[in-house]
């Protein structure tokens, strides 16, 4: 058949069907191939620069075609559009490969915050969250998905009520899930703690080899300890002003370790703290202290846990 006959054949995108792609650029795209003429538009540059960071195993259809290709997929797909009709298609079909996970998913967004500082974070729903110091978290949102990701640190969150899409909390093996409520979230290497200050939360976990895996609800004033190799800690009627009150510049602490203490007050200050004691390091404290004093917090340590505090080195604290 004659090349013009085929292209007269070939279906033109109706920017109104129900399958038309609706991004003006793609939609640019896919029709500039169709009717084989060239696009040099700086928009489709750019989506091609795009298509790089996401031609992964996230996607399987990439996965598959790169197998075959044993090169990047833009750089197998691009000669493919300059030549006539079938592989426009073909173009159009990877491209909504990619766009429908992406626009789903929503592009991530990583927060980094530093030690003594924080930052509220608000999403395009309204929800938000509050980071504190030494915090690390990534943020996703979709039309389909509304999700965070914490690596480590404090986090306060106001989530905005919406049945149809739940908000996720990514916990390594946990995932937090939430339907509209305000909670708090603390992470560290050893030691994770979800604090229902409203709301009701439901906390579940990926199999694990080393124990039973659970399944939690938690509601007000309900907080969740979870160790690594341990069973879930479920600890009802917490003082919940206690627990957020790294928000408003204090932590209280109820027969914690000197360890732990300093841990987790050491997110706030910016000189290292070190205990050159070890037989005080299960030292167990009841107090509150403030995270904007370092000298505060070192003098009520001098003062209630009877300790030695060594601070003459400029940057560094070792407590005795």
């Amino acid at each position: 058949m004659p090349l013009n006959e085929e292209r007269q054949l070939t279906k033109p995108l109706d920017k109104h069907s129900e399958d038309a792609l609706l991004d003006p650029v793609f939609l640019e795209f896919i029709t500039n191939q169709e009717t084989d003429q060239p696009s040099n538009t700086q928009e489709l540059s750019d989506v091609w620069d795009a298509l790089d960071s996401l031609a992964d195993d996230s996607f399987s259809e990439l996965a598959a075609f790169d197998a075959k290709t044993a090169e990047p997929t833009h750089q197998v797909i691009r000669p493919f559009l300059t030549r006539p009709i079938g592989f426009g298609a073909i173009a159009a079909a990877l491209l909504i490969a990619l766009i429908l996970p992406l626009s789903y998913l929503g592009l991530p967004t990583e927060y980094s915050i530093a030690k003594g500082q924080q930052l509220t974070v608000t999403l395009r729903d309204n929800s938000t969250v509050e980071l504190g110091g030494n915090t690390l978290v990534t943020v996703q949102e979709g039309w389909g998905n509304r999700s965070v990701s914490i690596e480590k640190g404090n986090a306060y969150f106001s989530v905005t009520p919406n049945r149809s899409k739940p908000f996720t909390v990514h916990l390594g093996d946990s995932i937090v899930t939430v339907l509209g409520t305000t909670f708090n979230i603390y992470r560290s290497k050893k030691l994770i703690e979800v604090v229902v200050e409203s709301g009701k939360v439901n906390i579940s976990e990926n199999r694990s080899s080393t124990r039973v895996v659970e399944n939690v609800d938690l509601t007000k004033n309900q907080k969740l300890i979870i160790k690594k190799g341990q069973t879930l800690q479920v600890v009802r009627n917490v003082d919940i002003n206690g627990e957020i009150g790294w928000r408003h510049g204090f932590i209280h602490f109820k027969q914690t370790s000197l360890e732990t203490v300093v841990e987790r007050m050491s997110d706030f200050y910016n000189t290292p703290i070190y205990i050159r004691n070890k037989k005080h390091r299960n030292m167990l404290l009841t107090g509150v202290f403030k995270t904007n004093d370092l000298d505060n917090f070192l003098a009520s340590l001098a003062l209630v846990a009877q300790i030695k505090v060594d601070n003459e080195q400029p940057g560094v604290v070792y407590l005795y």
